[in-house]
């Protein structure tokens, strides 16, 4: 690999890393052009910790993203050893005051932004059409319309405190009983259902400005009966940029997931076919 493409390689790359400060390899990698990293619990020990180890991260590229899953409720990554003070996206849906949603968005934003986070790969867009779903209580839920305005209220809270939202699991993963971190699921719906239960927050969000959509790693048979969604140029060109429009930032849901490495066979390959 020439210097040029790995530098170009290297850009779109977010990975995560052990430990509370960074290691030598991350900020040598920032510095050739790295992407950003991504947060977890095992990085975060308290505020002031968190807003030392962005530090790092910047010095050694100033524009670096600096991602999280800071959902409230179930997810969060910044209280993982106390839990989120935040609502759920379920109860925000139930409560069913927009105001709240945008607020808790807003909320959040603002704590990440303090510490020097800019991308949250929140919120969940999925629609849930059954409550054994993993996603039950992470989905905004309730009608496919509430789940699309919630979310959109939610996006706009956020970015409203300067952190850019993602948007996922685009099309819709809340049709798959199954969890893609341990294998590849299917949605079989028809194509009209589909669009009206599950894509429909993700073209209202495509409307309203989200910084970001994540792919899933599921195979919807009406889109692309051939290949999950992080790997269909059908879904993504096609539908995604040519049909709805949307000229944001896509990237993919984590590609060591059993979702996409039982299709692609290797990292390496679901790396490039992503």
């Amino acid at each position: 690999m020439t210097s040029h493409l790995r530098h170009l390689a290297l850009g779109t790359v977010l990975p995560a890393f052990e430990g509370t400060t960074a290691p030598a390899w991350l900020l040598d990698l920032l510095r050739e052009g790295l992407g950003g990293v991504v947060l977890f619990g095992r990085n975060i020990v308290s505020p002031p910790q968190v807003a030392a180890l962005v530090r790092q991260i910047l010095d050694a590229r100033p524009d670096a993203v600096v991602a999280i899953d800071e959902e409230g409720g179930d997810v969060t990554r910044i209280y993982h050893d106390s839990g989120s003070p935040y609502p759920g996206n379920r109860v925000l849906s139930e409560n069913d005051d927009l105001d709240a949603t945008r607020a808790v968005g807003r909320g959040i934003g603002a704590e990440l932004r303090d510490l020097g986070v800019n991308f949250n790969l929140a919120p969940i867009g999925d629609y849930v059409t059954s409550r054994t779903s993993p996603l039950t209580t992470r989905s905004f839920g309730r009608t496919p319309q509430a789940n699309a305005e919630h979310a959109a209220a939610w996006i706009e809270g956020l970015q409203s405190a300067g952190v850019a939202a993602c948007l996922k699991h685009y099309p819709g993963l809340g049709g798959s009983l199954l969890d893609s971190h341990l294998s590849l699921g299917r949605v079989a719906a028809e194509r009209a259902d589909f669009e009206a239960e599950h894509l429909r927050t993700f073209v209202r969000a495509a409307g309203s400005n989200a910084a970001s959509m994540m792919t899933a790693h599921v195979v919807v048979d009406c889109l692309d009966p051939g290949a999950p969604t992080t790997l269909s140029e059908t879904v993504i060109s096609d539908l995604l940029r040519g049909e709805i429009g949307y000229d944001g930032v896509v990237i993919s849901d984590a590609l060591e997931m059993r979702g996409v490495l039982d299709h692609a066979s290797s990292l390496p390959a679901a790396a490039v076919g992503a």
